[in-house]
């Protein structure tokens, strides 16, 4: 029996003792693919890393460079912003010698010899004349200086309120002596304009024809008045109606009897206008005001002018520029000015003093809306109100390019507006 189980048990095959026999479990390889799947996800990390550098130093020069772009980018706005507030600031309000038009295109115009309007935006009146109106070779014409009001009590100079000298061009009927008789108008211009254009001498031409003595003054910083180094800019009247009232101390100091008639009136086209509501509404002493095309709304005309250049998605950007730059360019500030015309024709009391205005339908310098605002302010003001307003193109047809109809009716039709002009002062001038 013993040998029968000793047979069984040699009969089951044992390992020798030196045979190695794998009894271990395989832990490793589920570690192995996850480490390899964990490479791997870092691997595509990295790739959608803004940042796809080896070291930290290299994200820093990246952030570094972003940044720098957007400074950069920052600053071209900016650049742009200042650049072209200080463009569009010089085209609307800078006023001087160099960029005025007077010089280079009005010099030759005489009251004597005649002139034609030869630097017009529109070609269909771009040869007007007004030769029927040139005075006799005997017309006494002086060129007179004078100093704008002073202000301030102290000595003349080119800042603030103190006086400037101011030229002028008088024009006066040989009976000018006749204290009963003797009338004057005093005409002033629009802005980088002079003396010497069609939109005051003509007028001057046609009113000495109905008796009256003109003074045609060259304002601040135009034609051959003196330039204010410190403040060359237009003001819409705010600083060159102490030129007007300058003209007022110069003929009443030499004409003394104005100071009993009173028989002083004035006229103004575009700025001129503008300079002129403002005089008016301050100096008493002025007995009517005739107004062509007058910028009686500073702040909404120079806004629609930047409108009409740039369009109206970037006038807000150039605005803000002009904004900015004003306080560098002067020491007057921005529009609207302290002394605004329309806000003074709105608040002066001017019941009974005769006021004429004269505007185009399609004049784009300054928009109609001028016009009305101005009318309607002069009327609840209780001035004595009279009116002239045309479209002067015919039905149905359009301006050239480039006209705007500014100042225009005395081109359109010469006697009908000397007709108007001359009424207007008759009516009003006590004789």
């Amino acid at each position: 029996m013993n040998n029968n189980n000793n047979n069984s048990i040699n009969s089951v095959e044992l390992p020798y003792v030196g045979q190695q026999q794998d009894f271990s479990v395989n832990f490793t390889e589920p570690f192995l693919e996850s480490e390899i799947h964990s490479k791997k996800n870092n691997k595509r990390y990295k790739k959608n890393s803004i940042c796809n550098c080896t070291k930290r130093k290299c994200c820093f020069i990246t952030l570094i460079t972003i940044i720098s772009l957007i400074l950069l980018f920052a600053s071209l706005i900016l650049a742009a912003f200042f650049i072209a507030g200080n463009y569009a600031y010089d085209t609307v309000f800078r006023s001087d010698r160099k960029h005025s038009s007077c010089p280079k295109f009005y010099s030759q115009s005489n009251p004597v010899t005649g002139f034609t309007t030869t630097y017009e935006p529109c070609k269909q009146f771009s040869n007007v004349n007004f030769n029927e109106w040139n005075l006799p070779a005997s017309t006494p014409i002086e060129t007179v200086h004078f100093n704008s009001r002073d202000l301030t009590g102290g000595n003349r100079g080119g800042s603030g309120n103190k006086a400037l000298n101011i030229t002028a061009t008088l024009i006066l009927q040989n009976n000018v002596t006749m204290e009963e008789k003797s009338k004057f108008v005093v005409l002033i211009h629009g802005i980088r304009s002079c003396r010497r254009k069609y939109e005051v001498l003509a007028p001057a031409m046609m009113l000495w024809w109905a008796g009256y003595n003109s003074l045609l003054i060259d304002l601040r910083n135009c034609g051959d008045s003196e330039v204010d180094s410190k403040n060359p800019i237009a003001t819409f009247g705010y600083k060159e109606h102490l030129d007007v009232l300058g003209a007022v101390d110069y003929l009443t100091e030499r004409f003394p009897y104005l100071n009993k008639t009173n028989n002083l009136h004035i006229f103004g086209a575009s700025m001129g206008g503008a300079t002129a509501l403002i005089t008016f509404t301050l100096e008493p002493r002025f007995k009517s005001l005739f107004v062509d095309s007058a910028a009686c709304n500073v702040i909404d005309t120079v806004y629609h002018n930047v409108q009409t250049v740039v369009s109206k998605n970037f006038a807000p950007f150039i605005w803000g520029g002009m904004q900015a730059m004003a306080l560098t360019k002067s020491d007057y500030g921005f529009v609207p000015f302290p002394l605004d015309p329309l806000n003074l024709v709105s608040t002066r009391d001017l019941r009974n003093r005769p006021m004429f205005f004269e505007q185009t339908e399609g004049d784009t310098m300054v928009p109609k809306f001028n016009f009305e605002q101005c009318v309607a302010a002069a009327k609840n003001s209780g001035a004595l109100v009279d009116t002239y307003f045309i479209d002067i193109m015919p039905q149905g047809q359009k301006l050239e390019d480039g006209c705007n109809s500014h100042v225009a009716t005395i081109l359109y039709d010469k006697k009908a507006y000397s007709q108007r002009l001359i009424g207007f002062y008759n009516k009003h001038s006590g004789i």
